[in-house]
């Protein structure tokens, strides 16, 4: 990659793991050879360091980069931020967390594209105020939707409402214990190309317990991240 890929996650419903599978696919990505790094856009979300295990490791977080105006030095921000594994996670504090500033916003993201390989965000809910400002960002939007019918609901509903970055809107289906042909399905009613179905995961619960990052060890949040990687194309340090 000449330039770094930003890669938004959005939950279709609030509870679906949008915010594990942000961090479990910068884990992957990283052991897939990628330079990668995870970005917190959800100013009121549980925090993308505690996912990853890093909410009492010192480095930046957004309040400290409030007042930035024009791209950062990539490769120095990256060697400010938290790491979990080598992975560099941009979190919010825990300080009276707000909005990114849109000045801050821009600048971040365009030095870290100029350092890694894949930027993951964990963007916020379309009907949350920060929505316009991070979407219209990202090069390519993953949907995680959630199995039954309330969160099936829900993503009919938002779907239609997500604009297609250039790398296209696409769908990773909670499935629960059995896949089946629900991502499938999932995809055709929603109109969406299916990157992956997610099965639950023990291992998940159990990670953050002991504050390590998801996907860190074998199992099947692991397989649907480097699935998920595969369909869209960044695998071995390749796109």
């Amino acid at each position: 990659m000449s330039c770094g890929v930003v890669l938004g996650v959005v939950g279709a419903s609030g509870g679906v793991g949008a915010s594990t599978m942000t961090v479990a696919l910068g884990v992957v990505a990283l052991r897939a050879g990628l330079r990668c790094v995870c970005l917190d856009a959800r100013p009121l979300g549980g925090g993308l360091d505690v996912v990853a295990g890093l909410d009492r490791e010192p480095g930046l977080r957004w309040p400290q980069l409030d007042r930035v105006d024009g791209p950062v030095p990539g490769s120095d921000l990256l060697a400010h931020l938290p790491c979990t594994a080598g992975l560099p996670v941009l979190s919010h504090g825990r300080e009276g967390a707000g909005e990114v500033p849109d000045a801050a916003a821009e600048g971040v993201l365009a030095g870290l594209r100029e350092a890694v390989d894949l930027c993951v965000v964990d963007l916020p809910g379309v009907s949350h105020p920060g929505w316009p400002q991070w979407s219209s960002r990202v090069d390519t939007l993953l949907l995680v939707a959630g199995h039954v019918l309330p969160a099936l609901a829900a993503a009919s509903v938002v779907a239609p409402m997500v604009p297609a970055p250039p790398g296209g809107v696409w769908l990773a289906q909670r499935v629960g214990r059995r896949a089946g042909d629900l991502p499938e399905v999932s995809g055709r009613v929603l109109d969406l190309p299916v990157a992956a179905g997610v099965p639950d995961d023990a291992g998940v619960a159990r990670a953050l317990h002991r504050g390590q990052p998801p996907a860190g060890s074998a199992g099947p949040l692991r397989r649907s991240c480097e699935t998920t990687l595969a369909v869209l194309g960044w695998t071995g340090g390749q796109r």
